[in-house]
């Protein structure tokens, strides 16, 4: 995946070369060395891009939040009830996490803070789709934190494992997530009744 010669490194190669990372060699790989080999430069090119190790993990853990926000805008649709907009954002996780597991792994364990600006956008942007299916429901705006807390729990934890193959019985694992969204769902509905 070297850069062609004469071409201006940019944050997009950065993270695109941290992901081919990723997939080769796993989360002990990603640095910059092995990124900026990737990128076939020298190492002391990529800090002009990225601070260090942190700053390059940061930049991952970002694409990963962006991704999974994609996902979430694409599949909800005008109209959708609340269930039906909590159904398609845990599918739209599972699915990110399926076509970029390295990337939501890193996000989901990448101390990130409000007080990063970029990261702040992606949260409001995320925080806004469950406003926008708990509001109707009569959520108060600490109700509706907890409950993003939740779900995204739940959906990062499920996918982990899935991911590491941790579940071994016969049962479809589509069916099992399935269940498990419609009983936060039902217990979520069940408060506000």
């Amino acid at each position: 995946m070297a850069r062609p010669k004469g071409a201006t490194l940019t944050r997009v190669a950065i993270v695109d070369a941290a992901i081919a990372v990723l997939r080769s060699d796993g989360q002990s790989g990603l640095g910059i060395n092995r990124v900026a080999r990737e990128l076939g430069i020298q190492p002391p090119s990529m800090y002009n891009h990225v601070k260090g190790n942190d700053d390059l993990r940061r930049l991952v853990a970002l694409y990963g939040w962006q991704q999974f926000l994609t996902y979430a805008e694409t599949a909800l649709k005008p109209m959708m009830t609340s269930r039906e907009q909590l159904m398609a954002v845990a599918s739209s996780y599972r699915h990110c996490a399926k076509d970029y597991p390295e990337l939501l792994t890193i996000a989901a364990s990448h101390h990130m803070t409000l007080e990063d600006v970029e990261f702040a956008r992606l949260h409001q942007g995320i925080m806004q789709i469950y406003s926008n299916a708990l509001t109707p429901w009569g959520f108060s705006e600490s109700e509706i934190v907890h409950s993003a807390r939740m779900f995204n729990a739940a959906y990062c934890g499920y996918a982990q494992l899935e991911q590491n193959q941790i579940f071994q019985r016969s049962q479809s694992l589509d069916e099992s997530h399935e269940w498990m969204v419609i009983r936060l769902i039902d217990a979520l509905e069940q408060q506000k009744r």
